[in-house]
């Protein structure tokens, strides 16, 4: 519990708004705010790593690995995106930051069910805005969206490794893991 305390309110979790008017201080701004964040990662992951058993440990070690590897391509084709662009590395960085903070949520998610509340929040309100109050239907377009991800191998695999640890150690359903797991990457 005092991990999570701290991940949720120690300062090395706190990032720089990075509103520079120069381009390579903002770069400069955005890789602090990622090594900061990325820091944080490894400290929660050895935390978890060394109070879990040998066959979670095994588990969390694949399935960060699936996640090492989606990161590096995901946030690479943001980099390729815009690039040659002067905010190519940017955004690139801010990917990465981005992506890092999602897998910390997921590993305290795993740890000890931290609270998903934001994602609940955002699924109830999908639900009555767009799907007559029916989460299990935004659920189920959200699962039909990573239906539409066999190309990327990367996240299949760290989305499947992640969803065989929740269901597991948390009984969640696969559905709605494949759900939350959908919205943070699309959204």
């Amino acid at each position: 519990m005092g991990l999570v305390i701290c991940v949720l309110s120690c300062p090395i979790y706190a990032r720089s708004v990075c509103d520079r008017q120069v381009t390579k201080e903002i770069e400069a701004c955005a890789k602090s705010n990622f090594m900061e964040t990325d820091l944080q990662l490894n400290r929660v992951y050895q935390s978890i790593q060394s109070r879990w058993g040998s066959a979670d440990q095994a588990d969390l070690q694949q399935a960060q690995r699936y996640w090492i590897q989606y990161k590096t391509k995901y946030c690479q084709n943001a980099y390729d995106i815009v690039s040659p662009g002067k905010e190519a590395a940017i955004d690139k960085w801010a990917c990465l930051e981005s992506v890092t903070t999602t897998r910390i949520h997921e590993l305290l998610y795993l740890d000890n069910a931290y609270s998903m509340t934001d994602f609940a929040k955002a699924l109830n309100f999908i639900a009555r805005e767009y799907e007559h109050g029916n989460p299990g239907r935004v659920l189920e377009k959200l699962a039909n969206e990573e239906s539409d991800t066999k190309n990327d191998l990367d996240w299949k695999r760290y989305m499947n490794a992640n969803c065989r640890m929740t269901h597991v150690k948390l009984l969640e359903e696969n559905n709605v893991c494949v759900g939350r797991m959908s919205f943070y990457r699309n959204w």
